[in-house]
């Protein structure tokens, strides 16, 4: 199990808690690796230090990333991982104790199985949430990702959460191996880093990728962890923020799906490719919200979804602006390193 951290302490004593209290019958060994940020100021080392007693000997281990960027620190997890099957844990999701369990009991199940992804349920920290939430929870990787439970490699969108995200190692290090690297780190500039920071893409780059080499995908209700919902993240202003993120990120999101449609015609193509008519049509959608919800375009609208989507394509428009010059580059780098679809020996 790997979780990535960065100014986890806060959050980290129950996530550790629940990972110490797995229970293995099998004679598999397993091992919980913690990445930690290298910018990361507060007590998260210490916290984890005061755990080593709880596990065996070398089970959990503790390594550094010292570039930020939740992507860099799941490509080290997995450089460093010693086993075969990994499965991301976020560092405010709590697992039951049958967890590694289960994860072993899958994949033994789907040998076909590069990936696969459970379910998640609410905790919150004063025992209800907003009126809202639930209309929204999917934005929180909380609820179902899919109606039932089997593949869902050849669904429309092919994604999993990063939240429970559970992949062969050996897929990953090969996708790795072909040169595979994320989008959305400091590559792209102090300016465009600080607008996907706070909510990456990272999520369906990967999907994608290990699509593109000829992936399978699972969802597996029955790998079901708690994710703990502090108060902080669930007032309105704050999930207005969140949707504006989605928004922003959403671009790069959006030019994968559209540079690996195989039947894209070439004149749809140069649409996609350009930045123009990507505006275009965030305005017509912000436009058709505008008509049929006009106050709340002007007003914070607690637990409006027309507020939400609006917030989300101010973001998308935001980004398309500053990716003006580069929404053919980025396009054209999908094209090329999604849809050649190589095959993982």
């Amino acid at each position: 199990m790997i979780i990535c951290c960065y100014n986890s302490a806060a959050r980290l004593p129950e996530t550790l808690r629940h990972m110490a209290a797995q229970r293995v019958s099998g004679a598999f060994p397993w091992e919980l690796l913690m990445v930690v940020d290298r910018a990361t100021k507060d007590d998260t080392v210490k916290i984890i230090e005061s755990f080593r007693s709880q596990f065996a000997p070398d089970q959990l281990r503790l390594v550094y990333e010292p570039k930020r960027g939740l992507g860099l620190a799941r490509i080290k997890g997995a450089l460093e991982a010693r086993y075969e099957y990994l499965s991301f844990v976020d560092d405010d999701n709590w697992v039951p104790s049958d967890w590694v369990e289960i994860i072993h009991r899958t994949f033994t199940r789907l040998p076909e199985a590069t990936a696969f992804g459970g379910h998640g349920d609410a905790v919150f920290e004063h025992g209800t949430g907003p009126a809202w939430f639930d209309q929204f929870a999917v934005a929180y990787a909380v609820g179902s990702q899919y109606a039932e439970a089997g593949e869902i490699t050849d669904k429309p969108t092919s994604l999993l959460w990063g939240a429970s995200l559970t992949i062969r190692r050996s897929s990953f290090r090969a996708l790795l191996d072909l040169g595979f690297e994320f989008t959305c780190t400091e590559k792209l500039g102090p300016e465009l880093f600080a607008l996907v920071r706070a909510r990456p893409c990272e999520d369906t780059e990967l999907c994608f990728a290990l699509r593109a080499m000829g992936g399978r995908f699972f969802y597996v209700p029955e790998l079901t962890y708690k994710h703990f919902m502090a108060s902080d993240r669930l007032n309105w202003p704050g999930v207005r923020k969140m949707f504006r993120g989605h928004g922003r990120s959403g671009v790069f999101c959006h030019l994968i799906l559209a540079a690996t449609r195989w039947q894209m015609t070439p004149e749809k193509a140069r649409r996609e490719r350009n930045w123009r008519f990507h505006v275009v049509r965030a305005l017509r959608r912000l436009a058709g919200i505008a008509v049929r919800h006009p106050i709340t375009m002007i007003t914070k609208a607690e637990g409006s979804a027309a507020r939400l989507q609006a917030d989300a394509l101010l973001g998308e428009l935001e980004m398309l602006l500053h990716l003006r010059d580069q929404c053919a580059t980025y396009f054209d780098l999908y094209e090329a390193r999604y849809r050649a679809k190589p095959k993982a020996a």
